[in-house]
């Protein structure tokens, strides 16, 4: 026996109709991405060493 309001298909739909679903896939995804991009930049512009005022001195010193 039926009731009249009850059906046997799921509330919602897929999973992948639900926005929310994007929304949770979609941040770490692009913390993901963000991430990737600063190591590429980190690698692609190194840091020029920082020369001590003493240290080139002492080189400059020395024959």
């Amino acid at each position: 026996m039926s009731k009249a309001g009850s059906s046997s298909q799921p509330l919602g739909g897929p999973w992948y109709r639900n926005a929310w679903v994007w929304l949770i896939i979609a941040i770490p995804g692009m913390t993901v991405a963000g991430c990737l991009f600063t190591i590429y930049l980190a690698i692609a512009n190194p840091d020029e060493r920082v020369r001590d005022p003493v240290e080139a001195a002492a080189e400059q010193a020395i024959p």
